[in-house]
Parts: structure tokens; sequence; C-alpha cells
């Protein structure tokens, strides 16, 4: 099969300068079944990318009418194109046992905006990188799924554990031309192992239906060349990549009897152990960070009537203990929100 794109951008985040971005790709999978047991899959992609530029690109801070850089694009035309290959297998081993393995190469053409963005968000510069490299990897998992049938209650439960490694991984970072101005650069190479479990699982109890959703995932993101350079932009004194937050875990729950529906839903993500160090300085950041230093839980809910086979009603609360928090750093999220919302199906 292949597939094409175009993109077109022109707006002032990018100095009302039009960019064209192309992709081409053209990719094959071959799957196959042995043994009534094993399925084995198989694909290749050839990807083409093309970024169409102005020859010279020029950074001007907003006040002055010095270029703080200017980079050069021969004939204004950036073109790449790289192969990348993937296998997965996966095969019973019970009636309701299933282990699979998959390995895969990655390739990431850096976007319109990671080369070419420049603005003023909320009083943090971010700027232009024409030179940016593109971010190539692989990934391998290896997972067992395993059904259960407890009493009346019926699912999945499911364990894997992932190896992730990249080059030249692409980034926002603070830029090397002074003042505080981030852009997004080439961080060199890093690697990501963790851990996921899940649970899925419905059942009745009477006449109500009972379902469950839980999952937790553990990161361990580091950098492969941990520098002093590293070091003193990030604001943790370990290696670890910014802005990640090591444990996540997510329940969510619903009972449904006759019309009814009521559900939660329950969010935990760990503290995010690092962030660019020059940020613990601006506006507060540091001190909000220190103060809240345990991570972050969020409490959803809602309550769902159904009128009619057609028509519906629910009360939905997002946030509903109300917790203060920030998943990027300067930005607070919401807090609690209650919605009426009404649905109706043709």
């Amino acid at each position: 099969s292949a597939a094409s794109d175009v993109y077109k951008r022109q707006a002032e985040l990018y100095g009302d300068t039009t960019y064209r971005s192309q992709n081409f790709a053209t990719y094959l999978q071959l799957d196959k079944k042995f043994f009534d047991k094993l399925n084995i899959s198989f694909g290749a992609r050839f990807e083409q990318n093309i970024t169409i530029s102005p020859e010279f690109v020029t950074y001007i801070a907003p006040g002055t009418s010095t270029p703080l850089f200017r980079d050069t694009i021969p004939n204004g035309k950036i073109s790449e194109g790289k192969p990348v290959f993937r296998l997965g297998a996966n095969y019973q081993l019970g009636i309701a046992t299933y282990l699979r393995a998959s390995w895969g190469q990655g390739y990431r053409y850096p976007t319109i905006a990671e080369q070419f963005i420049s603005t003023d968000a909320g009083g943090i510069n971010v700027i232009p990188n024409p030179s940016l490299e593109s971010e190539t990897g692989w990934s391998t998992e290896i997972g067992i799924k395993q059904g259960f049938k407890i009493a009346n209650l019926n699912g999945f439960f499911d364990v894997a554990a992932f190896w992730s490694e990249y080059q030249n991984m692409m980034e926002f970072q603070v830029a090397p031309v002074g003042g505080i101005r981030f852009q997004s650069q080439n961080i060199g190479d890093t690697r990501i192992r963790g851990l996921d479990v899940s649970v899925n699982g419905f059942g009745k109890i009477g006449d109500v239906t009972a379902y469950l959703l839980a999952g937790y995932t553990f990161l361990d993101p580091k950098y492969l060349d941990f520098t002093e350079d590293i070091d003193q932009k990030s604001s943790a004194d370990f290696n670890i990549l910014k802005y990640r937050n090591k444990h996540s875990f997510k329940i969510d729950g619903e009972l449904e009897f006759k019309k009814f529906k009521v559900g939660a839903g329950i969010i935990y993500n760990s503290k995010m152990e690092a962030i660019d160090e020059v940020l613990n300085i601006f506006s507060g950041i540091g001190e909000y960070r220190e103060k809240n230093n345990s991570g972050n839980l969020l409490v959803d809910a809602r309550f769902i009537y159904n009128i009619t086979q057609h028509f519906k009603l629910a009360i939905v609360s997002k946030n509903i203990l109300n917790t203060e928090f920030m998943v990027r750093p300067g930005t607070l999220e919401a807090p609690r929100t209650f919605t009426l919302r009404a649905d109706y199906n043709f």
C-alpha cells in the first residue's frame, strides 16, 4: 500500500512565511497463522519527507532588530527518506492464555512547528530550529494476557514489559542563544524501559452489571549519554529524562442498573521528577513544585439516565476533589467542573 500527505502552514507563528511539507510512504504487511495457535506479522515501510521553506531563516527577538541567529537551507529544500521494519508474534498457550512479543523500528521527521515556530506563549519564548534532525529508534515488548472467570465476573489480566531506545531524540530545551528561550533540539540517545499491568472485567451482581478497568505503568526514562551539561540544565541531580512521571495508575468502574449508570474514575501520576532547571526560578514554579511534590490524584464521577432507547441525560464531574495540579510547569489545570449533557441518537 502507499500513502501521501501534503501540509501547508502560514501564520504569525511562522513569521508570516509559507512552509510546505510532503510525506510519501509505501508499506507492506504480511500475516501468517501456524498450527492454529501462532500468528506472525511482518511489516516494512519506506517513508520520504520533503520540506519547502525560504533559503534563509532568521530569528529576531521581539523588541530588537539584531538577529540572534540565521540558518541557511540549501535551495530552500530538505529531503530525507528512511526504511523501517517490524516483527510481531502472538501464541495461544492455553484456552484463555496468550503470549506475545514484538520488535519494531521507529522514524520521526521534524514537524514544521518544531523546525520553524516562533511564538511567545505565557511569557515563554519558543524559537525555531531549522537545523533539527530526524529521530530514529526501536522498541520491543513481551507480554502475556490471561483470561479469568470468578463466579459471574469475566475479564482479562495483562502484563507487559517494554524497552525503547531513541537516537537523536527531539525535545524542547532551553536554547543556547541567551535568555529564557526554548527550541526543539536533538538531545542525543535515550532509553525508556518499563512495565505495564492492566485488568479489564465485567460481571453481574443480581440485576446490576459491573464494569472495571484498571492499569498501572512504571517508566524508567534515561539518557544514554548523561553529561554534565545535561545535569546542569535539569532540575534533578540524577539521570532521568525531563517531563516524565515514573508511576501512573488509573482505575475506572461503573455500575449499571436498568436505565441508570453510575461511574467513577481515579487517576494518579507521581511527581514529575525533572524539568528544565531555569523554570524553577520562573514565576514561582520551583516553590510550587516543592510544596506539591507527591504527585497528583484526580477523581471523576458520572451519573447517566437512559430516558429512552435514543435519549439520555448525564451529569459529569471532573476533578471532583478540586485538586490543584499542573501537567505542564506553569500551567494550572481546570478546577472542579460539573457538566449536564443530553444525547439523542437519530
